[in-house]
């Protein structure tokens, strides 16, 4: 009976996070042993480790909890780095995914250290070259060269778009043979049970203006500055209406923006939603402005529900996601008017949601968790697909 250990900085409810607790439970579903093991445990933890009965390991501790929330990401890695190899000694697991790339990083160094010969599969979640220069320019930064030296010696590496696997070999030096682009395993039957629910919210009542919906953390990447703009444009034309559903540190600033800019009666923040998808169900349009992504589980949302999509082409996913624009308009990264008039059309001429939920089907947990499955237990199958060699990765796009 395979042994697996799902390795995750912490079991908050992040986007990783999410991915990796639909993980465990379809890698455990069989009854396999499947071992949830973060960093650091906070608020959320207990609470979303519920969600899953595998058995839960902190290897962290006190101090990586704070080396954590003083964002000192050095002592964050060497508070779970031992731990983490004393855990490998003991539980002997056959095979270890982590995602994120401090996690990564601690995964591999883990296993050198505890001597053990459990088979690593690392994970990366976001187009890791995009946000490095995104990074505010205060200090360099050692990641990518860590990253060079270290993932090439995990068993397998996985990008969870094309766009993030091309970044790892290219960028990264990540060997080709042992590149996987798998994505996320998003829709499960939680999820559709969520689609099917209605917001009580006012502004989706008969007669109202249509709802523009934004379902994204405040923070840089996300860009709501170029989203407020695009909206305001879209105001200009025709009346409408903005809610955005996240929480982030660009909360305040976005807010006084919305101030300036004389937007306060028609724009809404309602902080974290625990269910977005009944949002989705009744918007007229969801807009994604990212700077970038790794692949966008937003869109796959909003189309599961029907939702028509307006997304940044941003390195990477949405593209993917959305067949190079044939299920949602795809816009330049940054360019409110062109946002603008893409929200407008679709407001104007809304499309068919019928191909959205088809396409969204194709990221359903369990066919994912099958991928999955093959890296963590280095089993072969022909039913299952083959990592891209580069030339036709390319070709493919």
């Amino acid at each position: 009976m395979p042994h697996t250990a799902v390795l995750t900085s912490s079991l908050w409810s992040g986007a990783i996070q999410r991915t990796f607790l639909n993980l465990a439970s379809e890698l455990g579903a069989d009854g396999d042993r499947v071992d949830l093991v973060t960093c650091h445990l906070d608020p959320a933890g207990p609470r979303a480790a519920r969600i899953s009965p595998q058995p839960v390991f902190e290897i962290g501790g006190w101090a990586a909890r704070r080396a954590w929330m003083l964002r000192h990401k050095r002592r964050y890695v060497t508070a779970s780095v031992f731990q983490l190899a004393a855990y490998l000694r003991r539980e002997r697991p056959d095979a270890l995914l982590s995602g994120g790339k401090h996690v990564n990083l601690i995964a591999v160094w883990a296993r050198q250290l505890a001597g053990v010969d459990t088979r690593i599969v690392i994970s990366e979640h976001t187009h890791l070259s995009a946000s490095l220069r995104a990074r505010p320019s205060r200090s360099p930064s050692a990641f990518p060269a860590l990253a060079r030296a270290t993932y090439r010696h995990a068993d397998a590496v996985v990008g969870v778009s094309e766009g993030v696997a091309d970044d790892l070999e290219q960028a990264f030096a990540v060997p080709r043979e042992r590149l996987h682009a798998i994505p996320n395993p998003v829709v499960t039957p939680a999820l559709l049970r969520a689609a099917r629910q209605r917001s009580a919210h006012p502004w989706y009542g008969g007669g109202q203006p249509p709802v523009i919906l934004s379902v994204a953390a405040l923070r840089p990447q996300k860009d709501h500055a170029t989203l407020l703009r695009a909206f305001q444009l879209v105001r200009c034309v025709r009346p409408a209406r903005l809610v955005l559903i996240g929480e982030g540190a660009q909360r305040r600033s976005i807010l006084a923006r919305i101030e300036r800019m004389g937007l306060r009666d028609d724009v809404q923040l309602t902080g974290f939603v625990e269910n977005p998808l009944r949002h989705m169900s009744q918007a007229s349009v969801l807009a994604l402005s990212s700077i970038y992504e790794g692949l966008g589980n937003v869109l796959i949302e909003a189309l599961l529900c029907g939702c028509p999509v307006v997304s940044t082409d941003c390195p990477s996913g949405p593209s993917e996601i959305l067949e190079r624009g044939r299920l949602g308009r795809l816009v330049p990264v940054g360019d409110p008017e062109a946002m603008a008039w893409a929200l407008l059309e679709v407001l104007e001429k809304p499309p068919s949601g019928e191909r959205g939920r088809r396409r969204a089907l194709d990221y359903d947990a369990g066919r994912i968790a099958l991928r999955y499955k093959e890296l963590l237990w280095n089993r072969r199958s022909d039913a299952l697909p083959r990592p891209l060699p580069a030339v036709e990765r390319k070709a493919a796009g």
